[in-house]
Parts: C-alpha cells; structure tokens; sequence
C-alpha cells in the first residue's frame, strides 16, 4: 500500500511544473514523508531537482524531434507555447522518448498559432520519422512485390521548407519562403543516422507512392502507362541504389 502511495505522490509532483523554481506548497511538508533528506539539502528541494530534471528531460526530447520550429521560435518561447502546454495535455505512457511526440501535430492543428509554426512542425517530424525505421539491404527480386521501407518519407508540399528548414537550422537568416512545389524523398542509408532528401519528378513520386502499399513492379508501371521519355531502368537503380523500396514479405 505505501508503495503504491508512493508512486502515486511521486508521479503527481513530478509531472506539476515547478511556480518560480519551486514545488507546490501544499507538498513541501508531504516531502519529508517519502524522501530522506540530508544536512544540506532537505526533501522537498529534492524533489524540486528531480522535477527540473524530468522536465528537462522531456523538453530536451521534443526540442531534438522539432529542431528548426525550436530555432525558428526560440527555446524558451517553444518550451512555454508548445512542450509544456502539449505534455500536461498529454502525460506521456510511451516507454520511449522517440514516440514522446506522437499527437503533437494534431494538437498544434487545432490551435490559433502562426502558420509557420505547423509548416514547420510537420517537415521536422517527417525529418525526424525516417530515424524510426531500420534500413533493409537486401537485393531486390524483381519477381516479387515491393514495399516502400519503413525509414522513407514521402514529402509533397507547396513551398520550399525544405530549404527554409536547412537555413533555420545552420543559423542562417532564412530568406523568404519561395512558393514553390517540390516532391522530395527523406532517407537513410546503412550504418548511418543522419537524413537525407533527394527531389523526384512527379514520375518517381507516382513510383514511390505505388509502393507505400504492396504493389508488383507491373502494378506499378500501369500508373505510369501512355508516359513517353520514361527510363525505367534507371528510376529502379536510383530506388535501389538510396534503399528506398523493399521486396514485400510474402
């Protein structure tokens, strides 16, 4: 029973953000109840580090999957408007830190912000999506089915945040965002943790997007079909060649 007690207490005060550095009063006696506290420092201003801690921890999480809207907004501005509003909406029962920020593009749709700051929030979490999947190497059989991997995004926009993202994120004053409809893909190679984008013509994104479900090469080419100028063999090894499809399992 005291354990559960514990937990319960503990989780309570851990997910209440700290009011000028400091927990709620209410909890400064109840702190002498569940941790010892030493000469220098007594229970309840343990508990406010171990809070600061968690927090940090959290924000630190989200901070690292939305990297240009932290930049583009400011850490401070980002942790007041966005992580901390989202996470008390939203305590976390994910085990991972990874998936921490799973429904956060959907709350962010459904307030009044600035555009960009959706714009933003969703190219940096299709950035972050392909470290989520491993990247499978082998050979492709052309007799069987093929899948988009795991690790691939497929990028459709109107404007070039693609560019204005790399910008934010070198510390370069972003220019103007350029209307300008782009098709990319986001990508990984083996053995490597970074990202990588390449643009595609509307052919190549036709392909790709066939193959975000199981589909046969033949299955893929009627979309295609009646299209002049096509080197299919040449679109297949650059696929190949980024790791960007699979063979469907069986």
């Amino acid at each position: 029973m005291f354990h559960e007690e514990l937990q319960e207490w503990f989780g309570t005060v851990l997910r209440t953000p700290l009011e000028n550095q400091k927990i709620n009063p209410e909890h400064i006696l109840v702190s002498a109840k569940y941790i010892v506290g030493t000469s220098l420092v007594k229970p309840h201003t343990r508990m406010e580090i171990y809070n600061q801690q968690y927090w940090w921890r959290l924000f630190k999480a989200i901070q690292h999957i939305f990297p240009s809207l932290t930049k583009w907004m400011g850490t401070t501005q980002f942790n007041q408007q966005i992580a901390e509003p989202y996470l008390l909406e939203h305590n976390s029962r994910q085990w991972s830190l990874y998936l921490i920020a799973e429904g956060l593009l959907d709350w962010i749709s459904k307030l009044k912000l600035d555009k960009m700051i959706l714009k933003l929030a969703h190219i940096d979490k299709a950035f972050y999506d392909t470290i989520l999947g491993d990247v499978v190497v082998n050979p492709l059989d052309p007799s069987k089915p093929f899948l988009l991997q795991h690790h691939v995004k497929l990028v459709s926009i109107k404007e070039d945040l693609i560019t204005f993202r790399k910008e934010i994120l070198e510390d370069k004053k972003p220019k103007k965002l350029r209307k300008e409809p782009i098709k990319v893909v986001l990508y990984r190679l083996p053995l490597s943790g970074k990202t990588f984008w390449h643009p595609l013509s509307d052919i190549e994104f036709k392909l790709l997007e066939t193959f975000s479900s199981k589909a046969t090469l033949e299955e893929a080419l009627s979309m295609i079909e009646g299209k002049s100028g096509i080197d299919i063999t040449a679109i297949f090894n650059l696929f190949s060649t980024l790791r960007l499809i699979q063979n469907a399992a069986s």
